[in-house]
């Protein structure tokens, strides 16, 4: 509840504002997340939880060239993509709220729409890469729908990756200290849609059910 309080609340979209940290730069293991500025969306968007290019006026892009590492130990990149969707989400695999509903959704989308799935790439771009190592990502996203990618790397490949989707992170305890438990982050619970060419098309805002998801992904499909 905590990670979707703050994502819904600090992570969201810049709209030519100039630039900013929201939450002030954050480390990462050595790494850096400088979040850019955070506004609110229109009413109409947070509404219908999304926001898609063109339907709202003049947005940014979202996105970027990313190079990572699969949960089968493979370097990927976003070019690897290129051809298929992409529905990107970012997360942790000790997340015990967010996370798991969404790559559910995502996965009983992807149950729903059927051949049509063989067109979308849904990828899961971990934001803890000191636990989450390809095999940690590999057993993890056993639980879901097996065509789901899990993405991981060092802290600077998954900041920049991070910077590109305009997404942040926060880390909510501390991992020195053992009473802590599991991990905790805040970090951007949107889902983002990407075209075959890799540009952006659609966001997700909400927690969006695995029929909202294959709607809007199958209007996208058939238009490609």
């Amino acid at each position: 509840m905590i990670a979707r309080l703050l994502a819904a609340a600090a992570v969201a979209i810049v709209l030519g504002a100039p630039p900013a940290a929201a939450h002030g730069p954050k480390q990462q293991h050595g790494g850096r997340v400088d979040a850019p500025v955070a506004v609110s969306p229109p009413p109409e968007a947070a509404a219908s939880g999304a926001i898609e290019k063109g339907g709202l006026g003049s947005l940014p892009g979202f996105g970027g060239p990313f190079e990572l590492v699969d949960q089968h130990g493979v370097r990927r990149t976003d070019k690897d993509f290129r051809g298929r969707f992409m529905l990107v989400m970012f997360g942790f695999t000790e997340c015990v709220d967010v996370c798991p509903i969404e790559l559910a959704a995502v996965s009983g989308a992807i149950d729903l729409l059927g051949d049509d799935a063989a067109h979308l790439t849904p990828i899961f771009i971990t934001v803890d890469p000191q636990v989450d190592t390809p095999a940690r990502l590999k057993e993890y996203l056993a639980n879901f729908h097996q065509g789901i990618v899990g993405l991981t790397g060092t802290a600077e490949q998954l900041n920049a990756t991070l910077k590109s989707y305009r997404a942040q992170v926060a880390r909510l305890n501390d991992r020195s200290d053992p009473a802590t438990g599991k991990n905790k982050f805040g970090h951007t619970s949107f889902l983002y849609l990407m075209g075959p060419d890799g540009g952006f098309r659609s966001l997700f805002l909400v927690n969006p059910s695995a029929e909202e998801i294959a709607a809007r992904l199958r209007k996208y499909l058939a238009a490609s």
